[in-house]
């Protein structure tokens, strides 16, 4: 309790107030216990009660911080080792990365108070803190990223315990409650966006990839599996007999019932598509189940919004869906949106034009027709590209008239025609390029020549150096004769064989031999080396036309999203999924996309101080901020600053003022004065982390009170 002065009416009233943490509504609640009614009344009357109260509320602060002060002191002057190593028991290393970024959690996105603003809208809203869960997966997504079972196990190792009340039924149901609510979040965040950068939505980079599932089953097994299961259940309950049925017997019922696989099919149908399917995996992982991500980012590299469809879905097919829902969620009137060359149909090329949106999007050389290469590709006709201050990029260009193919395109307003698209063909040349190209084609004809040379068998035909080796088919002698004998002992059983058994026995009996080389793929391959192209067309309602520039740098800006994926895999370890229904799995890659966004306008910010610091120099020191959780008994525990010795330059070429520049960031603590957070003094309590991060509530859990004080008592014994 503490005494407090309120004016009203120009009338300064006295009151005896109580403090309280409501931890259900997660705020602090103030009851006024006493009032005393006018202070200069009050002090008129009754000056002895008034000294009385401000002796014993009055100044309890300021009593508070001499009891703090003294301990700490008494506690760095007890001088002996042994006394010392009684009084401190053990460090334990506490994150504070949490701590650090709530800064930017509420204060820059405002996020805590959208989701209360969702909570307060809802007609059900929801018992566990989603903001608390999701700023503190986010985190641990950037400094040690793992399963969500595991995330709620190390939530003791962060300051204050920011998992301690919370369940895994609650962690997942934050999952399905980001994806239910994603469209809301991510409007609301790229406002906030919007307002921290000034960005405009003038260049829209567009990518998808896919990732795996630890499970060789994909989801229509599964969902098969449970139509089985629900519907062996009804069929129990209405027919008395099928209850002594095997689960396997029941299954070869329905499987013969024409009435019970159509309510199967029935079943299956209201469960929905099924999501995790086998398709084109992008790491080679065509033996598990995918999803499919689609991303689309702005100039800096910052997420915008992201789609996930079933595995099975091509990238092509799925470009309309995410662009014309970006464009409609986020008002979008005239953008040019960057793609590589796996998104590159007529079709999407017509839709974005069919948007009003411009397009610039990559072309392979190995894709240009033959008229193309046979008048295109003489160097002498391409000109020298240079930047804008005059600086030559070894680059050259050229840009001609192009024409797509004709397609059946159904627009906007759902009327289907024939039609092609008139666009730009910027090509460019690099010779670094062509010397890359040659060298790989080179490496790749090694291996080929030598597969002829030894009349290799080929398999899987179109990849990689075996494109380039032409085959003949021929009969495996040690095959038929096995197949011979086999049949000869057989003979009796395989009367029956059809036709198309035997067709398919015979072509199992034959294999590829590698008998020469490709030539005209080969010269192909020669002719297109160091080339490139990108298609453009700028936005239906612009004048504006663009620079050969401005194009090359807009498309090598792709780049940035190809890092965005490696980022969310390589760093924030997006997959493999350890989730396994579609709002879980949404949910999951929204925590991801969160965790990059946060790390990007970090990046900002640190680059707008002359510090060019790349993400993983970023998440290195985050997760690197810790402090040592010193429990002393009877006494508030005290939190010990640490800071990483900086890593060594190990390069060859010696770079001191990038070193430089490197220890003072680390060093001097500038990333939380970047950040608009004071510096953590060198020993701090409890209350000190309190004010300095602004929170209202960072006590030790009573997990971590009994742990601390079960293994100081370990230490004792």
């Amino acid at each position: 309790m503490f005494l407090s002065k309120q004016t009203k009416n120009n009338v300064t009233y006295l009151y005896l107030i109580e403090s309280s943490y409501d931890k259900e509504l997660h705020q602090r609640r103030k009851k006024i216990v006493k009032s005393f009614g006018a202070y200069d009344v009050f002090a008129k009357n009754h000056p002895e009660e008034l000294k009385k109260l401000e002796e014993e509320y009055g100044s309890k602060k300021i009593k508070a911080q001499e009891v703090k002060q003294k301990s700490i002191d008494e506690f760095f002057h007890i001088g002996e080792p042994e006394k010392l190593n009684e009084a401190i028991g053990r460090l334990y290393p506490q994150y504070i990365s949490h701590l650090i970024l709530r800064k930017i959690w509420d204060e820059d996105l405002l996020m805590s108070r959208h989701f209360a603003y969702l909570k307060q809208r809802s007609a059900n809203p929801v018992e566990f803190n989603v903001s608390n869960i999701a700023l503190y997966f986010a985190c641990l997504k950037i400094i040690n990223p793992c399963s969500y079972l595991r995330g709620l196990e190390l939530s003791p190792r962060f300051l204050g315990d920011p998992m301690d009340n919370v369940s895994t039924d609650d962690v997942y149901r934050c999952l399905h409650y980001l994806s239910e609510h994603k469209e809301q979040i991510l409007r609301h965040i790229n406002s906030r966006v919007d307002v921290m950068i000034k960005r405009e939505h003038s260049l829209i980079f567009y990518d998808c990839t896919n990732c795996y599932f630890e499970t060789p089953y994909n989801d229509a097994y599964w969902y098969k599996r449970k139509a089985l299961r629900i519907l062996r259940r009804m069929l129990r309950k209405e027919v008395p007999e099928y209850a002594a049925l095997t689960e396997s017997e029941l299954n070869k019922v329905i499987e013969n019932s024409i009435e019970y696989s159509q309510a199967l099919d029935d079943i299956l149908e209201n469960m929905g598509e099924p999501f995790r399917m086998h398709g084109n995996s992008k790491e080679k992982r065509k033996d598990l189940p995918l999803v499919s991500i689609a991303l689309i980012i702005d100039e800096n590299a910052i997420p915008i919004d992201f789609e996930i469809y079933a595995g099975n879905q091509s990238e092509q097919s799925t470009m309309v869906d995410s662009i014309r829902a970006l464009k409609e969620k986020y008002q979008i009137k005239s953008a040019v949106v960057v793609a590589d060359s796996g998104l590159n149909s007529t079709s999407n090329l017509l839709m974005l034009m069919d948007e009003g949106l411009g397009f610039s999007v990559a072309k392979s050389s190995l894709s240009f027709s033959k008229a193309i290469r046979d008048k295109h590709l003489e160097l002498k006709d391409f000109h020298n590209l240079i930047t804008d201050e005059g600086v030559p990029t070894g680059i050259k260009y050229k840009i001609i008239d192009f024409k797509t193919r004709t397609v059946n395109f159904t627009d906007k307003n759902n009327k289907t025609k024939k039609m092609s698209q008139e666009c730009k063909l910027m090509i460019t040349f690099s010779r670094k390029r062509q010397e890359r190209d040659l060298a790989n084609l080179e490496a790749m004809l090694i291996q080929a020549q030598s597969a002829v040379k030894s009349k290799a068998e080929i398999t899987h035909q179109f990849s990689g150096w075996k494109q380039f080796v032409e085959t003949e088919s021929i009969s495996d002698e040690k095959d038929d004769l096995q197949t011979s004998k086999t049949n000869a002992e057989s003979a009796e059983q395989d009367t029956d064989k059809s036709d198309d058994t035997k067709a398919e026995v015979k072509k199992k009996a034959r294999k590829l031999i590698a008998v020469g080389l490709n030539d005209k793929l080969i010269e192909k391959r020669k002719k297109c080396a160091g080339f490139a192209g990108v298609l453009l067309h700028e936005p239906p309602t612009s004048d504006e036309t663009y620079s050969p520039e401005f194009i090359s740098g807009m498309y090598h800006r792709l780049v940035k999203i190809e890092e965005c994926f490696r980022i969310m895999k390589k760093d924030l370890e997006i997959r493999p999924m350890f989730v396994r229904d579609k709002d879980s799995i949404k949910g999951h890659v929204f925590i991801c996309v969160i965790a990059l966004i946060i790390l990007r306008l970090i990046q900002k910010t640190v680059n707008s101080d002359n510090q060019q610091l790349s993400l993983d120099e970023i998440k290195d020191v985050l997760k690197n901020s810790q402090v040592q959780l010193a429990v002393r008994e009877n006494l508030e525990p005290l939190l010990f600053k640490t800071q990483a010795i900086p890593v060594k330059n190990c390069l060859r070429v010696k770079n001191d003022e990038l070193d430089i520049v490197r220890e003072q960031f680390i060093s001097e603590d500038k990333i939380m004065t970047l950040l608009g957070l004071p510096v953590i003094k060198s020993v701090s309590t409890m209350k000190d982390i309190r004010n300095q991060f602004k929170l209202r509530t960072l006590e030790m859990s009573c997990y971590q009170k009994e742990q601390c004080n079960q293994m100081n008592q370990e230490k004792i014994n």
